[in-house]
């Protein structure tokens, strides 16, 4: 019986499950975030507790990123995962924070057009975004904001659009993502999940890296291989 139940369940729970069902490089592990923290605290741990292991774990999964990229082919990073509720978008907004503490910067862009947080997470309006400016009712310039982190601008969703595959699939797209990588070192983008929507997988097309996040004890092998292979 229990073996039945644990080839039944198909929950990744160890990093060594994931690198052989996965195949890819592992840049880290971050601990699970203690203390019933918001949604807020836990997606800005690396400016809030700098010195916590959990803060650690995301300047670590930084350096492999820039370690593991050539020079030059890091500007722009895509954080995805395989289903909602993995923790990519707190992945997003730390890994930017640990970029900008860096002394790079960063330009957070949230382009999770279905369910955006990034603007709850470092308490900015949301009334104008990325739609705005792919639309052509506001420039670059009026959409991003400055966080109250040194070094790290937000570009918000903005008003969420009734078409957000075939905006983020348009030329208009390619050109604002263009014109970011010209201003900052870096462009971090939080997207939906991969298997949902076909969202993330036009955004991996237009990016130098793609990070995939996984969820001990959550992210089973089926939708991570499926991510995987969609992207």
């Amino acid at each position: 019986a229990a073996l039945l139940q644990d080839w039944m369940d198909q929950r990744m729970r160890s990093v060594d499950e994931i690198s052989a069902v996965m195949q890819l490089p592992i840049l880290g592990v971050v601990p699970h975030i203690a203390g019933g923290k918001t949604a807020m605290a836990r997606g800005m741990e690396v400016h809030v507790e700098p010195m916590s292991e959990v803060s650690e774990a995301y300047r670590t999964i930084r350096t492999a990123v820039y370690f593991g990229v050539p020079e030059g082919q890091d500007n722009t990073v895509l954080v995805t995962s395989p289903a909602p509720g993995d923790g990519k978008t707190t992945m997003a907004s730390n890994l930017a924070i640990a970029m900008a503490q860096a002394g790079h910067t960063v330009l957070l862009v949230d382009c999770d057009f279905r369910r955006p947080r990034q603007h709850r997470i470092f308490g900015l309006k949301d009334d104008v975004g990325l739609s705005s400016v792919l639309a052509g009712q506001h420039s670059l310039d009026d959409a991003v904001q400055q966080t109250a982190v040194p070094n790290l601008s937000l570009l918000p969703c903005g008003p969420i659009p009734n078409n957000p595959s075939e905006i983020l699939n348009s030329q208009v797209f390619a050109d604002t993502i263009d014109e970011l990588k010209g201003k900052f070192d870096h462009v971090v983008i939080d997207s939906p999940p991969v298997n949902p929507v076909t969202d993330a997988r036009i955004l991996a097309a237009s990016t130098d890296v793609t990070i995939i996040v996984l969820r001990a004890d959550k992210s089973t092998r089926k939708l991570a291989e499926n991510a995987k292979e969609s992207l």
